[in-house]
């Protein structure tokens, strides 16, 4: 593989010994040096824009609907073989198209201690998923005029939730939707301490959006479960939904290191779902129906840079590849499960996986690469 980086750098060294070696010979070959520069120069901002292009390792052109529907086949056996090889227990794969489910299946088992095999009913640990749904959710209330993108949370509340106050009174709904509060990744809240002065640029942070959901609980005088049940799982009949255990789940859990009905309500991590159902919410993310067609636009348009290839919009992540902009979010809880969905605007495909194991977080973004095509990352190419 060429090493653009070198060449690059061997290119601006030429150009400068060129320059320098100048007046060292004589009227004639001098005129020859001087020929050759712009070569020099074209040659080094050429390399230097290979490098610095977002996601300059290409995969693979985004496939037709026809192309998705003739490859199951060859995405199954391949599913099953990285399955195998990566000690992955469970796993649940949907892929949309126009706005359609085109394609689900489940594979594997629900958990260790039962041969309940997973099937499109089977509900998974979503973990960050569920950011994009409280977000969406947020947004329903701007459009309501009960919040502002751009008012501080604290005036939402009665008693104060962060102790740095000066810091505090500056962090908007937009801030923490595109990961610029300065609050730690601690979706819990127990470390509520401020890394930098919010809205200066981005770091990752679970913390923030467990401040948005006191300050939703507050506006709304509502736990977030109901309203999420309320305002976007009902009306979208994502029926094996909810930020909350139900034991009418009991029957249909994908187990990983601890059982569902351990966690409690938390609007960064908590949502049960399937890929079905997030497929639902997705094809919303391309055909608004609930929110205002221009509100998601701005949700999908790029906020803040993360890095070359990858911004954040409102609430969801946005990458930048030579296939089109792509919204993204993964899903890491416990290190157990993990999930991920991507959608690509193109020609409006995607896809959404969900595991119950470790070895999960190995094989989702190379599935997503058979099964639709395009360019994928990890939430570790991307999350420090």
């Amino acid at each position: 593989m060429i090493n653009c980086q070198k060449i690059a750098k061997i290119s601006r060294e030429l150009c400068y010994n060129s320059i320098t070696k100048i007046k060292e010979v004589g009227m004639k070959k001098r005129k020859w040096i001087l020929l050759l520069i712009p070569v020099f120069v074209a040659i080094a901002i050429t390399m230097y824009m290979t490098v610095t292009t977002p996601n300059s390792e290409f995969r693979s052109p985004l496939k037709s609907k026809t192309k998705i529907l003739n490859n199951t086949s060859n995405l199954e056996n391949f599913i099953t073989e990285e399955m195998k090889k990566n000690e992955v227990l469970g796993l649940s794969v949907a892929i949309i198209y126009d706005n359609e489910i085109i394609y689900q299946k489940g594979f594997g088992y629900q958990d260790n201690s039962s041969n309940i095999a997973v099937n499109n009913n089977t509900i998974f640990e979503t973990a960050s998923l569920s950011k994009p749904v409280t977000a969406y959710l947020a947004l329903m209330l701007v459009e309501q005029e009960k919040m502002s993108l751009d008012e501080p949370l604290s005036h939402y509340l009665d008693k104060a939730y962060l102790q740095d106050k000066e810091n505090a009174d500056k962090i908007t709904l937009r801030m923490i939707l595109n990961h610029t509060s300065g609050m730690e990744n601690d979706p819990d809240g127990i470390d509520r301490s401020i890394q930098f002065e919010p809205g200066t640029r981005f770091l990752y942070s679970g913390g923030g959006f467990k401040y948005l959901q006191v300050v939703l609980e507050s506006i709304t005088k509502m736990p977030l479960d109901e309203l999420a049940e309320e305002n976007i799982l009902k009306p979208l009949k994502m029926e094996h939904s909810s930020y909350r255990y139900r034991d009418e789940f009991s029957g249909s859990i994908a187990y990983g290191s601890k059982k569902p009905h351990e966690l409690s309500v938390n609007a960064a991590y908590s949502l049960l779902s399937t890929p079905t159902d997030m497929g639902i919410f997705i094809n919303e993310l391309l055909y608004p129906t609930l929110l205002k067609e221009e509100t998601v636009r701005i949700m999908k348009t790029p906020s803040v840079d993360v890095r070359k290839d990858v911004s954040w919009g409102l609430g969801i992540g946005i990458q930048h590849s030579q296939v089109g902009n792509a919204i993204w979010q993964w899903g890491n809880n416990d290190n157990t499960y993990h999930s991920f969905f991507v959608a690509f605007e193109e020609n409006n495909s995607g896809i959404i996986v969900m595991t119950n194991s470790p070895g999960g977080k190995e094989i989702i973004k190379e599935i997503a690469n058979v099964a639709i095509g395009g360019f994928h990352l990890s939430y570790m190419d991307v999350i420090p």
